[in-house]
């Protein structure tokens, strides 16, 4: 099959991009001009890229001439707290190029779409109660693909993703930010330590991605759907430094109770979500941070 990816220089992207190399499946991605493509430099050579300008143009032009089977959307912009300085990028990346790929797609009858969405966008558990505005624009791109997919024009399928780890990941998330300290000793403050999080292995992601691939193409025309990808297992910030610490055999230079929560922090991941026919996590999180920190 031909993919077409949007975010594949990102960590998940290219990680989806590198399993379907493997499996003999061609890849085009789009990306800014200047991206770094550090997290592809194994299979540079076998993906044809093509450049985002910021218009519809760029987009419709590089679907025509890639003609894909299908499209997966990773490109977002992502601040938690954000500034009237986010706005644009905000906008830019989580709902315009969003919608620019969408009537790309129409216009050049590529039926399926796989979409990234946010457990974010369901604050206190509620159906519909984003965290921050980066979880209201991706819920404002998923509402313009309602349309699409009504009118039986793309098919949708959107996995509404949790925290994220595994091995090469530059993103400066909690756990490599963990990871970090273990080597320099550098001391970090944190909350109280309270809130539950839920970590996914990048590897489990990207089965469920290939799991929607052949999932989506089994229904009919204009079928949409939500999943959440949820490794079903929670553990606090408290007891994630604690494992970290067992597996190491050394303890972390860890402040708890110095940094206030964030306003708005979740506390309890959601969990009120429909689950990925045919998918499951395979990588609990202590065999995953073991390959990780050792």
């Amino acid at each position: 099959m031909r993919f077409y990816i949007t975010g594949g220089t990102g960590y998940i992207g290219s990680s989806i991009a590198k399993r379907l190399i493997e499996d003999d499946h061609k890849v085009a991605i789009l990306k800014r001009e200047h991206s770094d493509l550090s997290y592809l430099s194994e299979i540079e050579e076998q993906i044809s890229f093509f450049n985002y300008s910021g218009t519809y143009r760029s987009v419709d032009e590089s679907v025509g001439h890639f003609k894909p089977d299908m499209a997966l959307h990773f490109a977002s912009y992502y601040t938690f707290d954000h500034t009237p300085d986010d706005l644009d990028t905000l906008i830019d990346s989580n709902i315009r190029l969003g919608l620019y790929l969408a009537e790309a797609l129409v216009q050049h009858q590529v039926q399926y779409l796989i979409n990234t969405g946010t457990s974010f966008e369901h604050f206190t558990n509620c159906d519909y109660r984003p965290v921050n505005l980066y979880a209201a624009t991706k819920q404002a791109f998923q509402n313009l693909l309602e349309y699409y997919s009504d009118s039986n024009k793309i098919s949708a399928i959107t996995l509404k993703l949790f925290d994220t780890y595994g091995p090469r990941d530059k993103r400066g998330k909690l756990i490599e930010l963990l990871k970090k300290s273990i080597k320099t000793k550098q001391e970090i403050n944190l909350s109280g330590g309270e809130q539950l999080l839920d970590f996914v292995h990048i590897d489990d992601v990207v089965e469920a991605f290939l799991v929607s691939v052949r999932l989506i193409q089994s229904r009919e025309a204009g079928f949409k759907q939500e999943y959440g990808i949820s490794s079903d297992e929670t553990l606090s910030l408290k007891k994630l430094v604690s494992l970290i610490e067992e597996i190491r055999g050394e303890a972390l230079n860890v402040n708890f109770g110095v940094r206030p929560y964030r306003e708005r922090e979740v506390m309890v991941p959601w969990s009120d979500f429909e689950p990925l026919d045919g998918w499951k996590p395979v990588i609990g999180l202590r065999e995953g941070l073991k390959a990780i920190l050792n």
